[in-house]
């Protein structure tokens, strides 16, 4: 309250009340409170969204990731038009970001997944194919640079996309991405009994 206080005297608190919202609003999340996480992340991305509009090169990496948060909630509280509507534009903004500067391709991947995954549970599976395979070849492109840093987002994104196949009756393609998934998973904690 008092940063949001600040903002609108002080337009340079801004980012701060942005980000802070935004923490809070993954707090409320991780504790299950969704509608407090929804409120939060919409205080976020109103604020994102007067920085974008204010810098526009400077802060859409903080309006992608607000829009992104806001989708995820939407999604957990069953708002799937609203969800849909929050990742698309979020991904829209990571693309052209990824386009120009490579280093948000894990951002692009991360909001495709999330895209993938609510298409696949609403029954649109075209868009749900497309959305988790760009994601996948982000990904494992990504953890073949650094496995330590991107191998579980690819190896939860094969899996996401195993799902996928399964549902649509593709048996042997399911059963691929399933072990390649494992063995992902099987790497990671191999790595973790190695520490």
């Amino acid at each position: 309250e008092i940063q949001t206080k600040l903002a609108v005297a002080e337009p340079k608190w801004e980012s701060d009340v942005a980000e802070t919202e935004d923490d809070l609003g993954s707090l409320y999340a991780e504790t299950g409170r969704f509608a407090a996480a929804e409120s939060a992340f919409q205080e976020s991305l109103a604020s994102s969204r007067v920085l974008a509009q204010r810098e526009p090169d400077g802060r859409q990496s903080q309006l992608a990731t607000a829009l992104n948060n806001l989708g995820n909630v939407y999604c957990r509280s069953h708002k799937i038009q609203e969800c849909v509507q929050s990742l698309q534009e979020s991904e829209a903004i990571w693309r052209k970001l990824a386009k120009q500067t490579p280093a948000y391709r894990p951002d692009l991947g991360t909001t495709l997944n999330n895209l993938g995954v609510v298409y696949r549970d609403t029954g649109k599976a075209e868009l749900a194919l497309e959305a988790l395979n760009e994601a996948a070849e982000i990904r494992i492109g990504l953890a073949n640079q650094n496995p330590s840093a991107y191998l579980p987002a690819a190896a939860a994104t094969d899996r996401n996309l195993a799902i996928l196949v399964h549902q649509a009756g593709n048996y042997l393609e399911a059963v691929r991405l399933y072990d390649q998934s494992a063995e992902m998973f099987r790497r990671l904690a191999a790595q973790d009994r190695d520490r």
